[in-house]
């Protein structure tokens, strides 16, 4: 039998409740099958590892979230933010990597009744709020249960994409015992008994940013980031929102390690986590863990496990959105003497490593590079000297990658044969990027 797609629905019960029960019915009308649990022990330890076992079951989660930050567990660790069990739903979920599908429900929604909260944990859950509709779009707000409705009818294009893959590639059925004993092999001439299972590879685990297609030049940063990683071990990774860290990153890294087949300089693999997806402490410890197959490690053990898997110089940490992290500094003690990457929004320093920024580049860095990307070769000398060597992170990849007084009127300077760049220098009629 084919197994329908499970969806985890994630809400707080107090304000939620009935819609709950509505977004349950419509993922059974788009025949998947929900799951919902809103009964998790009153302990921190014992509520994160249940979450655990029935969210990584699932192949996605819905998380709602709403007005009422809701129950929470009691002793939590320190180092570990406050936060109800719906939010510690969704960071789990983040961490396992599943796909989250996030609706926030507006102050307009008919919510349930309930006691009033603190003031700090109604300002806790508008902040999961905010943050949800940052980093998700506008899009996910709603106003009343029809809006609700609407958007979990959009889940059945995935709900029937994932119901194929699932026929395509069924699970096996469980093992029965038989009442009656195996018959015996029939040995023939040259049957072997023992035969020697071929060598496993050994292929780390791998989880860098792949490298954008489009990504050229860059070339001074791309070595100050190498030649930190091998002198100091550590680099830090600075620049505005959409200026092109992570494609950087990725250039950078591809070059010392191309892939799990041939990982140069990290034959131990490479990890990654996003603080924007859940900003805790513990929750990037489960992260890293389940990246490397250590999933199963009690949540009491998760520090020693990540101590002891990044205690070699052939690791290598990627760590993004550092600005938002709660207890880095915990994280970079652990990280030991493994290869660390942070990504971070400027303005943003660790004391003792190194950092390279991220600039906006001019338009001339921008047109140069494009003809070399586009055309496969060098521009002319005349149109060398005339434009400095380009620096682009990724063309067409963000406005922000190109300074905001360099875009009026582009179109023009760099189409007309004899027109004019920056510089003041005239562009050679040999030289058309519009090829």
């Amino acid at each position: 039998m084919i197994r329908r797609p499970e969806i985890y629905i994630s809400a707080a019960s107090p304000d939620l409740g009935i819609a709950v029960n509505l977004v349950r019915a419509e993922i059974l009308q788009m025949d998947a099958t929900p799951v919902h649990v809103d009964n998790y022990p009153a302990q921190w330890a014992s509520a994160w590892s249940l979450m655990e076992h029935h969210i990584s079951k699932c192949d996605a989660m819905l998380h709602l979230a709403g007005s009422c930050f809701g129950p929470e567990p009691a002793n939590r660790p320190t180092a570990e933010p406050r936060r109800s069990y719906a939010q510690l739903e969704y960071a789990m979920a983040r961490s396992l990597g599943k796909n989250v599908f996030a609706v926030v429900c507006d102050a307009e929604f008919p919510f349930l009744s309930h006691l009033p909260e603190q003031e700090e944990a109604a300002a806790l859950q508008h902040s999961h709020q905010e943050r949800l509709v940052r980093h998700n779009g506008a899009e996910i707000r709603v106003q009343d249960m029809e809006a609700l409705r609407t958007s979990i009818r959009r889940l059945k294009s995935w709900i029937d994409e994932t119901r194929q893959q699932l026929a395509q590639h069924p699970s096996p059925p469980p093992a029965q015992a038989s009442p009656q004993a195996p018959p015996l092999p029939v040995l023939t001439a040259g049957t072997e008994l023992f035969v020697k299972p071929p060598t496993p590879r050994n292929v780390p685990p791998w989880h860098a940013p792949q490298p954008a297609p489009n990504f050229v030049g860059r070339t001074l940063e791309k070595e100050s980031i190498q030649q930190a990683l091998k002198s100091s071990f550590r680099v830090c990774v600075t620049g505005s929102r959409g200026i092109g860290k992570s494609s950087l990153i990725a250039a950078s890294l591809a070059q010392i390690a191309p892939g799990p087949d041939a990982p140069g300089a990290y034959p131990g693999g490479i990890f990654r986590y996003n603080f924007h997806e859940a900003q805790g402490h513990y929750s990037a410890l489960a992260g890293i863990l389940t990246q490397a197959g250590l999933g199963d490690v009690p949540d009491t053990k998760h520090e020693a496990a990540v101590k002891q898997l990044l205690s070699k110089r052939d690791v290598c940490l990627i760590l993004e959105g550092a600005e938002v992290a709660e207890n880095l500094g915990r994280l970079l003690q652990l990280a030991g003497p493994a290869h660390l990457v942070v990504e971070a929004l400027e303005p943003f320093a660790l004391p003792g490593v190194p950092t390279v920024t991220v600039h906006p580049l001019s338009l001339e860095d921008g047109a140069f590079c494009l003809y070399r990307s586009r055309l496969g070769k060098e521009p002319h000398l005349a149109v060398a000297a005339a434009v400095a060597q380009p620096e682009l992170a990724g063309v067409g990849a963000s406005a922000n990658a190109v300074a905001q007084g360099a875009t009026s009127p582009p179109h023009p300077r760099i189409r007309c044969r004899s027109s004019t760049i920056r510089s003041g220098r005239k562009l050679p009629a040999a030289w058309d990027p519009t090829l």
